[in-house]
């Protein structure tokens, strides 16, 4: 595990939705592509990259305020979105989840998100439980 990197470990399989898109859109495509997380784009890319999660969605329509079928992503998402370089070891990706409270993080090279790393992930590689002979 000491020598894993994010870049050994994380989904290419990433999915972008604008900020102004709705929440439907976003429970459609988390649905189409089958992922419990999508990237936000910003309209400004100054702004940095979001993310929106399943859990996000979850909070936000099981307890909804007024006009709740109204929200946009923008509503929910987390800007910025805590994210890690392709060479961090997964040791201190683990740290970086555990101190900010997050389950997965973007993969982010430089100049655009490569993939995703989740606990799920790290969990998989490094606990894939009893072989059967």
């Amino acid at each position: 595990m000491r020598r894993a990197l994010a870049s050994d470990l994380m989904n290419r399989n990433v999915k972008f939705i604008r900020e102004d898109a709705s929440l439907l859109d976003a429970i459609r495509k988390m649905k189409e592509f089958d992922v419990s997380s999508l990237m936000v784009e910003s309209a400004n890319k100054a702004d940095g990259i979001g993310i929106v999660t399943r859990k996000d969605l979850i909070t936000k329509l099981i307890d909804p305020d007024p006009g709740t079928q109204h929200a946009l992503v923008s509503d929910v998402m987390t800007m910025p979105a805590v994210m890690v370089p392709p060479g961090m070891s997964i040791l201190g990706c683990v740290k970086l989840m555990k101190r900010c409270n997050v389950r997965r993080v973007p993969v982010f090279d430089g100049k655009q998100v490569v993939g995703i790393l989740s606990n799920s992930d790290i969990f998989k590689k490094f606990y894939p439980g009893p072989t059967i002979a």
